[in-house]
This record gives C-alpha cells, sequence and structure tokens, in this order.
C-alpha cells in the first residue's frame, strides 16, 4: 500500500511547552523496563520445561516429558 500526501501550509496552534516531543519524552512516555539479570537454572532440550536452581539433580526426571536429567543444559 503507498499513500501519498501532499504539505501544504504548517500552522503552531500553541507554545504550551506540554505539546513538544522533549515534554513527552521527559514525563510521558514510559522509561524502558529494567534488564532482568540472567536467571539461574537448567532447560529441558526437549519440551522446554525451566528448572530454577543452582544445580540439578543427576536423577531428576522433566515433570513433563519425563526425560532424564541428561536432555537439560545450563539457560
Amino acid at each position: 500500500m503507498l499513500f501519498i500526501a501532499e504539505l501544504g501550509e504548517t500552522k503552531i496552534f500553541t507554545d504550551d511547552a506540554s505539546c513538544s516531543y522533549a515534554y513527552y519524552f521527559a514525563h510521558i512516555k514510559p522509561a524502558p523496563p529494567a534488564k532482568e539479570e540472567k536467571k539461574k537454572g537448567y532447560v529441558c532440550k526437549i519440551c522446554g520445561y525451566v528448572y530454577e536452581g543452582d544445580t540439578l539433580p543427576e536423577d531428576f526426571v522433566c515433570p513433563l516429558c519425563k526425560h532424564p536429567a541428561s536432555d537439560f543444559e545450563p539457560l
């Protein structure tokens, strides 16, 4: 789709500071979310189940797909 616009005359309706981009970026626009710290844990390569913990027990079995701990990799 292509839109073509013809610009004729521009008018300034107000000189109010609250109508400027600077005011918008300083007061209205939400701040970007803080970066989350990297989670510790392991993820199942088969189904994507995430085990949150520092170490994965060797006899751990995935509760979703029933695969052993050898099918998990660190996050």
